[in-house]
């Protein structure tokens, strides 16, 4: 028998840690950044306090860190704190660190892993006549291509930081999508991992909210969530009544 989803017609997906993971890539990317700043501005070498502030522990991410939670412009004003005396105004430190993270993007993305067969679910859930969409901390390029290979198209939704103004956790994502698609928010099930994300889903009143446990999932998100799983595909063996 078939699990059911009650009176749930949209799931609202998170990108990072929820779908995909490509959290050790970044920690590379932004280490690279990092070291840009101490040849243009002669910034400090990176130290364990620096790593901290960026979200980095070892060689992955922290919990709740900038890097797993944070926005592009989040991120952004952590670097130019780093970056120290020599660096000059904000307005023409972020475009510059901007354009040189687009071209370290281009030049190595990011390696991206599906966590679970996530277009199998995806796909598993659109015949079912549910609308899918996805809330992310990231641009719209940056999630188009770590999504592409699993299930992009099956997206009828993108809430992206260039596509809202307020990026989670104010919940401007969960009411565009509902907007864009005839929704109400008590219609909706979110599926995240972050603290970001269960406060979005928690402000925007949807239906359920769902906790996805993988490595960036604290436990109070667990513990706040009204379900769990281990990937999103164990969503279809949930009954959602």
């Amino acid at each position: 028998m078939t699990p059911s989803l009650g009176p749930y017609g949209a799931f609202l997906f998170d990108k990072d840690g929820t779908l995909v993971d490509a959290f050790d890539g970044w920690v590379t990317l932004v280490r690279a950044l990092h070291a840009d700043l101490v040849d243009w501005y002669g910034a400090a070498p990176l130290d364990g306090e620096g790593e901290r502030a960026l979200g980095i522990e070892g060689a992955s991410v922290s919990v709740g860190g900038v890097i797993a939670s944070g926005t592009e412009d989040e991120l952004f004003a952590v670097l130019y704190h780093l970056a120290g005396p020599g660096a000059p105004g904000w307005t023409e430190f972020r475009s510059r660190i901007a354009a040189r993270a687009v071209e370290r993007f281009a030049a190595s993305p990011p390696a991206v892993r599906p966590l679970g067969r996530v277009r199998e679910t995806l796909a598993a859930l659109k015949a079912r006549g549910i609308l899918l969409g996805v809330a992310t901390s990231d641009t719209y390029p940056n999630a188009n291509r770590d999504l592409g290979p699993h299930g992009a198209e099956l997206f009828d939704f993108w809430a992206t930081t260039d596509r809202v103004s307020h990026p989670k956790p104010h919940p401007e994502s969960i009411h565009a999508f509902c907007q864009a698609l005839g929704l109400k928010p008590e219609q909706v099930v979110f599926v995240g991992d972050s603290r970001v994300d269960l406060e979005a889903a928690r402000a925007a009143g949807v239906g359920r909210f769902v906790a996805v446990r993988s490595q960036t999932c604290p436990p109070e998100v667990v513990d706040g969530a009204d379900a769990s799983v281990f990937t999103v595909e164990d969503l279809l063996k949930l009954n959602f009544q």
